[in-house]
């Protein structure tokens, strides 16, 4: 298999990850390897009698975001690639949780 990221970029994600995950997200950390899918986190809202979910992942063999919004009547789907873990990191740091799943 081929291996996308060494493991000090994997150490790094992994902290990246799990300082975003305790200050802004659900607290709870998570061990990251090359074949790692992290959930970031999830949202259930509903607006005039409208359910919608989302849900926003990282992939971490491919250093990307994806953030799936599934619902009653709409469906959208996003992602963002990073060219390295520099960018990821600059991106989690500088966006709160609430703008990372919001629906």
């Amino acid at each position: 298999m081929i291996q996308y990221q060494t493991d000090e970029n994997l150490k790094e994600i992994e902290k990246t990850v799990n300082r975003f995950l305790t200050e802004k997200g659900n607290g709870k950390e998570v061990e990251i390897d090359d074949r790692s899918l992290v959930i970031l986190g999830a949202k259930k809202e509903t607006i005039n009698d409208q359910v919608a979910f989302s849900f926003v992942t990282l992939n971490v063999p491919l250093l990307k975001i994806d953030i799936d919004i599934c619902g009653n009547v709409d469906e959208s789907y996003k992602s963002k690639v990073f060219m390295d873990v520099e960018e990821l990191k600059q991106y989690l740091d500088n966006i709160s949780y609430e703008e990372l799943i919001g629906i």
